[in-house]
């Protein structure tokens, strides 16, 4: 067997990270769904958390992290928003 290397050859990886660009959490009936939007307009939906946890990494997590604090700074303390935190 001999291996030949070519020049010319262009490589893409078989799995591309996507990183995340925003979030949302939508309803439908009565489940409760955490959408995850990535570039490209590639989404991710999960229903269980701990589900979508287990997809993420910890670049992924720290960029959620920073989109949910951006979203909950920019707004005004409701006495609904204490209820819900």
């Amino acid at each position: 067997m001999i291996i030949v290397l070519e020049e010319g050859m262009n490589v893409e990886a078989l799995q591309t990270k996507y990183p995340i660009i925003d979030w949302e959490v939508y309803t439908e009936d009565s489940r409760m769904y955490w959408k995850i939007i990535k570039v490209g307009n590639h989404t991710e939906v999960y229903q269980i958390f701990e589900d979508m946890l287990k997809n993420f990494n910890r670049d992924d997590l720290v960029k959620l992290w920073s989109l949910v604090h951006e979203r909950f700074n920019s707004t005004e303390p409701t006495q609904d928003k204490e209820i819900e935190l």
